[in-house]
C-alpha cells in the first residue's frame, strides 16, 4: 500500500520553546515539498511555553501536523518511540526540537534509499551551529565521498545519533529505543541497527545542522551532573552494546568496540561531577573496568578523540599499570608493543607554563618518559634536562597515571620561535590542560602562535595596568553578544575569549567595529553565525580583519 506521506519528522519536545519555530521551519523548507512530510510533535511534560508553540504550529500546517503530549514526563526513548508508532510515511527522521537541516537533506537522503533497497538508513554529515562552528568528530567518515559502508570493513564509521539520520519506517518501528534507556540512548538504538543491517550509507553532500546552545542547557551539556550518566550508563548502554553483539555474533564485533570506545574514551580520566555514594563509586569504578578489559588494543589507540595520554591511561586501567615498558620512541612515532600509540600525530611534548624575565622566558614542560629515555629532545637546538615530574590528578585511576619528566630552560627573548625536536625531527607540541583551563593565556602581554609544529610568542603592544586587570577578568568568558549592553557586558565584549553573534545585522556589526580599536585581539576568535544577506554578507568580507580574528 502506498504510504500517504514520503517521510514522517518526529520531534520528541522538552523545554524548547526558543527553538521548535526554527527547527520547524528547516522542515516545511525542505524540496521535497511540505506535503509529502508528516510532522509529528511530542511533548514530554515541558515547563515552559513548548505547547503553546506547537498549538502554534498546528495552527500554521494543521493537514499534517500531528500533536501528541505525555501525560507525565516519560524521557527521550518513550517520547521518540511514541512518535516513531505514530508514524504513517514510507521514511522516518526522529529528531531533536533545537536542530536544523539543510534544505535538500531529505531529497538526497530519500534518493539514496530509493535506489538502494538494501540499505535501511542514511547517515547525514553534521555540523556545529550557535556555541561553536565546526563539524562534529566524526567527520572523517565522509572524507572519502558519499558511499555505502559496512559495519565489518569500516568499524570506525561507528554511529552514534539518531537525529541526523534517515531510515526506512518499518525497520524503526522494528527496533525502536529501549523505554527504560535515559542516557546515550541515540548508542544503543544505532547499534542495533548496524548490528542488524551490517551496511549503511554516508552522505556528505548535504548537512545537518547540530546546535551546541549557548545556554548549556542541552542533556549533552548537563548530564554529567546526573548519577544516571556514571554506572547505570556503563551498565545499561555500554555492556549491553558488548553482550549485543556477542549475542548476535558470537563474539565482540570491532564496530561495537569502536563505538563502546568512543563514548568511554574519557571518562577514565575524570572524577564525576555528580554527588555519588561510597558504593555507588565503587559501582562505577568496576564497570569501567569490565568494559575497558573487553576492548581491543588496537581499537583504544585507534581512537580519534583520546590523546597518548589517555590512551596510555586507560592501557594502565586495563592491563594494572603493566604497559610503561612496553611504550617505546622510534623514528618520529610513539608505540605499544608494535602499535602506533599515536597515529594522529598527538603531541608528545607539553608546555606547562612561560614565565617572562627581564631579557628572557623561563618555559617549564613535561615529556612522556619513554620518550626522554634514550632520546636527545631539544628546544631550539639546547638539549633539554629532564627530572621525574610529579603529575597530581584528581580522577578516580590517578595511580594509572603515566609517568613524565619535566624540564625547565631558559630561552633569550629574541628566540621568540620555539622549534621542540626529537633526535632532531621537529615535534609536535601542545599546551597542558591546567594551563589553557587556569592561566591568562600563558604571559599577559604575549600570545602562543601554533604554526608549522613550531610556537611563536607574539609580543602585543604593552597593556595598561587597567587593561591587565580586565584582561585577567574577563579573558576566560565566553561572551554573547546582545542588543543591550551594560557597562559590564560592554567590558566582557571587549575582552571576552570568545564573541558569538548570532543573526548579526548591520547595526550589530557597525557597533563591534566602533569598539574594535579597543579591543585587544590576542588571536581569539570571532565567529558570526546564520549570515544570510549578500550586503551584510560583502560588508563583512570587506572588513573583516577589523573585526573578526579567525582561527
Amino acid at each position: 500500500m502506498k504510504k500517504k506521506y514520503l517521510i514522517s519528522v518526529t520531534i520528541s519536545v522538552y523545554n524548547a520553546e526558543n527553538y521548535l519555530e526554527e527547527t520547524v521551519e528547516s522542515i516545511v523548507n525542505q524540496t521535497i515539498g511540505f506535503d509529502n512530510i508528516e510532522l509529528i510533535l511530542v511533548d514530554d511534560c515541558s515547563k515552559d511555553n513548548s505547547r503553546d508553540v506547537m498549538k502554534k504550529i498546528k495552527d500554521k500546517y494543521p493537514n499534517n501536523t500531528v500533536l501528541i503530549y505525555n501525560k507525565q514526563n516519560e524521557g527521550v526513548s518513550v517520547t521518540r518511540n511514541k512518535g516513531i508508532m505514530a508514524a504513517n510515511g514510507k521514511y522516518i527522521n526522529i529528531q531533536d526540537s533545537d536542530d536544523l537541516w539543510a534544505e535538500d537533506a531529505f531529497e538526497k537522503a530519500i534518493d539514496v534509499l530509493e535506489k538502494h533497497k538494501d540499505i535501511n538508513f542514511v547517515s547525514v554529515r553534521r555540523k556545529k551551529f550557535e556555541l561553536e562552528n565546526d563539524y562534529t568528530q566524526f567527520d572523517y567518515q565522509y572524507d572519502k565521498g558519499d558511499r555505502i559502508v559496512n559495519i565489518f570493513d569500516d568499524y570506525d564509521c561507528i554511529q552514534a545519533v539518531a537525529s541526523s539520520v534517515i531510515m526506512r519506517t518499518e525497520s524503526a518501528k522494528e527496533l525502536p529505543f529501549h523505554k527504560q534507556t535515559i542516557s546515550s540512548e541515540d548508542a544503543k538504538f544505532m547499534l542495533e541497527h548496524c548490528l542488524h543491517d551490517k551496511k549503511f550509507y554516508l552522505l556528505g553532500s548535504t548537512l545537518f545542522h547540530y546546535r551546541i546552545r549557548n545556554n548549556n542547557t542541552s542533556v549533552l551539556q548537563t548530564i554529567q551532573y546526573n548519577k544516571i550518566w556514571y554506572s547505570f550508563t556503563t551498565k545499561d548502554a555500554f555492556e549491553y552494546m558488548l553482550n549485543y553483539s556477542k549475542k548476535m555474533y558470537g563474539r565482540i564485533l570491532p564496530f561495537a568496540q569502536f563505538l563502546v570506545m568512543y563514548h568511554l574514551r574519557w571518562k577514565y580520566d575524570i572524577k564525576p561531577k555528580a554527588n555519588l555514594t561510597k558504593k555507588e563509586e565503587k559501582d562505577h569504578i568496576d564497570h569501567l573496568v569490565k568494559v575497558i578489559k573487553q576492548i581491543e588494543d588496537y581499537i583504544i589507540l585507534e581512537q580519534r578523540r583520546m590523546g597518548v595520554h589517555n590512551k596510555i591511561h586507560v592501557l594502565n586501567i586495563k592491563y594494572n599499570n603493566k604497559v610503561e615498558k612496553h611504550l617505546s620512541y622510534k623514528n618520529g612515532k610513539a608505540y605499544y608493543k608494535d602499535l602506533v600509540l599515536n597515529p594522529y600525530d598527538e603531541e608528545l611534548i607539553k608546555i606547562l607554563n612561560i614565565i617572562e624575565n627581564k631579557n628572557s622566558f623561563l618555559i617549564r614542560g613535561i615529556a612522556f618518559n619513554f620518550v626522554t629515555k634514550n632520546n636527545k629532545i631539544t628546544l631550539n637546538n639546547k638539549e633539554l634536562k629532564f627530572k621525574k615530574h610529579e603529575f597530581i590528578e584528581s580522577n578516580y585511576f590517578k595511580d594509572y597515571d603515566p609517568l613524565y619528566d619535566e624540564f625547565c630552560i631558559e630561552i633569550p627573548k629574541n628566540e621568540t620561535k620555539l622549534v621542540f625536536k626529537i633526535n632532531n625531527k621537529i615535534a609536535n607540541i601542545g599546551y597542558h590542560y591546567y594551563l589553557t583551563k587556569y592561566s591568562n593565556k600563558i604571559l599577559p602581554n604575549y600570545d602562543i602562535d601554533a604554526q608549522n609544529n613550531s610556537l611563536n610568542l607574539v609580543n602585543h603592544s604593552k597593556l595598561t595596568y587597567k587593561n591587565k586587570i580586565l584582561l585577567l577578568l574577563f579573558n576566560k568568558f565566553k561572551f554573547v553578544y546582545k542588543n543591550k549592553l551594560n557597562k559590564i557586558d560592554k567590558l566582557r565584549m571587549i575582552y571576552c575569549s570568545k564573541l558569538i553573534v548570532n543573526k548579526p545585522n548591520m547595526q550589530v556589526l557597525e557597533s563591534i567595529y566602533k569598539r574594535q580599536n579597543n579591543i585587544i585581539f590576542r588571536n581569539k576568535l570571532k565567529e558570526f553565525y546564520d549570515v544570510k544577506d549578500q550586503e551584510l554578507l560583502d560588508y563583512i568580507n570587506k572588513n573583516i580583519n577589523n573585526f573578526i580574528i579567525k582561527k
